[in-house]
């Protein structure tokens, strides 16, 4: 199998979405863009800097998730509903003249993505564990990536994940929600009695380390290592 080389542009007649379009949305739930980070910030942590991916073409490549076309299911050898395909741009410079792109598991796809960078399975284990942990998600919502990553000891640079304050605001609110329905069950005290109790809750629970502070938790509900 050969990679997907095509042209894309924002005035296809046959449905294919421009490179440069899809860039401009950067990190969405549908789209990572690794290179599209901000430069300055970058240089100014660069000996702190940890790379998304560890091969340089794949840290500029795009990465979305894709809903395979009827024509397109036969590459699988079983039903995907949701695919995620890595995008390579000819000209990083220049998105609108198109790439090349792979969908991860497709047939023959570790071959092709192998030959393309120029490396064996060897040499990029650890970017095919992370390709392998992006395919496993049902979205790219940088919230679901930053956290499937961190549980699997991968820490990239909080850059690549183009998290606003509103962003946070709103899981925050959502979470709280969420737990305080959980306490007035549990607890028959209604919402407000059980604010402070819900809100130290809801941050542990979104808390990058907090894995002592859930363990009651974690023994109430009985469940294991990544099942909790």
């Amino acid at each position: 199998m050969t990679m997907h080389s095509r042209k894309m542009s924002s005035g296809s007649t046959t449905g294919v979405r421009s490179l440069s379009a899809l860039a401009k949305t950067c990190s969405t739930s549908r789209v990572l863009i690794p290179n599209a980070i901000d430069k300055t910030a970058l240089r100014a942590e660069e000996k702190l800097h940890t790379p998304f991916f560890q091969d340089r073409l794949l840290n500029c490549a795009i990465i979305t998730k894709h809903r395979p076309r009827p024509n397109e299911i036969k590459c699988f050898h079983e039903n995907v509903p949701v695919a995620t395909k890595i995008i390579f741009p000819s000209d990083n410079l220049d998105l609108r003249v198109g790439g090349r792109s792979v969908v991860i598991n497709q047939i023959g796809y570790l071959n092709a993505l192998c030959d393309f960078l120029g490396k064996d399975p060897i040499a990029l284990d650890a970017d095919l564990t992370v390709l392998e942990l992006l395919n496993e998600l049902p979205s790219l919502d940088p919230f679901l990536v930053r956290e499937q990553l961190k549980r699997h000891n991968f820490s990239p640079l909080d850059d690549y994940f183009a998290i606003t304050p509103s962003d946070t605001a709103r899981l925050e609110k959502f979470a709280y929600n969420e737990v305080r329905e959980l306490v007035s069950l549990a607890f028959q005290s209604g919402a407000e009695a059980g604010g402070e109790l819900v809100k130290r809750m809801s941050n542990a629970i979104l808390a990058t380390n907090a894995d002592h502070r859930l363990a009651p938790l974690q023994l109430t509900l009985g469940l294991e290592g990544e099942q909790f």
